[in-house]
């Protein structure tokens, strides 16, 4: 078994527990426990997002049972994002983005978002973008 493992990794074939499920093999989440995890994770990116699943799912296996919501509350409640541990270095990235950078984000999807300020630490990073805008 090894050996056919060594063999498809040095063909560059992946494992089987590697491969994306099929559609109807993948697992659904209610769409209210959805939005309700998108607002515990507002700040985080996607590998900490992916980390905290990971993290909830090997709790639901240490205890042998079905991966449940508070396995994945739990996990996001236990992660500081980067968004907190490097709020400062986002908030200078952004101000020097405003003076030599372009938004990516369209203006008209700015409405929700403070312009940064370095002099005010208290801002939640959230809710600030960095970049000038330009009209087209």
């Amino acid at each position: 078994m090894l050996p056919d493992i060594l063999a498809g990794r040095a063909a560059g074939v992946s494992r089987p527990e590697q491969q994306l499920p099929a559609e109807s093999e993948k697992a659904r989440l209610p769409q209210k426990m959805l939005d309700r995890l998108a607002v515990k994770t507002e700040g985080f990116v996607g590998a900490e997002i992916e980390q905290a699943v990971v993290a909830a799912l090997y709790e639901a296996f240490f205890h042998q049972r079905p991966l449940l919501e508070e396995d994945l509350n739990y996990a996001i409640d236990s992660t500081v994002p980067l968004s907190v541990t490097q709020a400062e270095s986002i908030r200078a990235l952004r101000q020097w983005a405003n003076v030599r950078a372009v938004a990516a984000t369209a203006r008209e999807d700015l409405e929700n978002y403070e312009k940064s300020d370095p002099e005010e630490p208290e801002t939640d990073i959230r809710k600030s973008r960095g970049g000038r805008s330009l009209d087209f």
